[in-house]
């Protein structure tokens, strides 16, 4: 009987398989005490990977297959996000870390070091490093952190606020995270779910404990999927807005960080500005309110109308009633 898992670590991949080498012996090069399974999702490959993981990967990881063509996606990004959940599907770890076959770990022990620091820590939801990004002509560019925060170097124990504010985002493969029942695979969607709203989900309202470490390398390549999006594209996108209704313990926080997001995209109501056609198709695919009903085809004055009450819904979540979590809960999801 094989012992279970105490940590899962989840790498997805698209036509990777040599840097896909690189980030699974950088994960199977780790030392622990405990028992860590490697599952590897891969989407489609036909450039040998699946061959690669059913030989030379076949005692070391799970390999399971995914076909992003069977769903309906409009930006590549979404295509990654089915691909992990599908991966996710086989976790079973009491943590988890989950990375994209193109990037990798430099050192062998953080994954000993971050479940250590759980195990002694059950208030932290989350274990955070610092990382690296280096460009993908030259791995070898000094790996110093690139996040400057002193939290770091402290080693603080944050609140879900705090970490979000004075921290900022970071690359989620340098997390480390407690699994818990609140979070279900079952619920996630490819529409909204990528790395970020992951984590957003495990942080609830717990805390973080950061290590003052970074064995993390994100490598940065000039044809990612986020090179095929434009300026106008990312302000809906990346904003903030559409994924917090996924964190309602932190919705107050996330929307005062997005202020200037919702004051640019109300401009596209006020100054009757088109907006991208793939985001229109975006929206109108999943069930964000309000932001689904925005579409180019609509008269002036009902956009307006129903932007109006869009940014009355948002106003709203800015009042910190003293209710219980239910109440607020459910006021949080009749807004967004």
């Amino acid at each position: 009987m094989s012992v279970p898992a105490t940590l899962s670590v989840v790498v997805i991949s698209h036509n990777q398989k040599e840097v896909l080498k690189r980030c699974l012996d950088s994960i199977l090069a780790q030392k622990t005490t405990f028992p860590v399974e490697v599952i590897v999702s891969d989407d489609r490959s036909a450039d040998g990977t699946r061959e690669m993981l059913l030989s030379d990967y076949k005692e070391k990881v799970t390999s399971v297959f995914f076909d992003s063509d069977t769903v309906d996606t409009t930006f590549t990004l979404e295509r990654a996000a089915y691909n992990r959940i599908n991966g996710l599907k086989y976790a079973t770890g009491k943590y988890l870390i989950h990375t994209d076959g193109d990037d990798f770990f430099t050192s062998t022990d953080i994954f000993q070091l971050m479940v250590d620091k759980l195990e002694a820590h059950p208030e932290c939801n989350m274990c955070c490093q610092n990382y690296c990004i280096v460009p993908e002509d030259n791995i070898n560019f000094p790996h110093s952190p690139f996040n400057k925060s002193k939290h770091f170097e402290l080693e603080s124990i944050l609140t879900a606020e705090e970490f979000i504010t004075e921290v900022g985002p970071v690359v989620n493969a340098c997390i480390c995270a407690r699994r818990t029942n609140q979070v279900r695979v079952t619920e996630l969607d490819g529409k909204l779910y990528d790395d970020n709203d992951i984590t957003m989900r495990y942080l609830g309202n717990s805390s973080v404990i950061l290590v003052n470490r970074c064995d993390f390398v994100y490598v940065q390549y000039k044809k990612s999927s986020c090179s095929s999006i434009t300026d106008a594209e990312k302000l809906f996108l990346f904003n903030g807005i559409p994924q917090i209704q996924l964190a309602p313990d932190l919705a107050v926080v996330m929307l005062k960080m997005n202020i200037g997001a919702i004051r640019n995209i109300s401009k596209y109501v006020v100054l009757k500005k088109p907006i991208p056609e793939r985001i229109v198709r975006y929206f109108g695919s999943f069930n964000i309110f309000l932001l689904s009903c925005l579409s180019n085809n609509m008269s002036f004055s009902n956009r307006w109308k129903y932007f109006r009450i869009y940014i009355l819904s948002i106003l709203l979540l800015y009042l910190r009633i003293n209710a219980k979590s239910f109440l607020y809960r459910r006021l949080y999801r009749l807004a967004v």
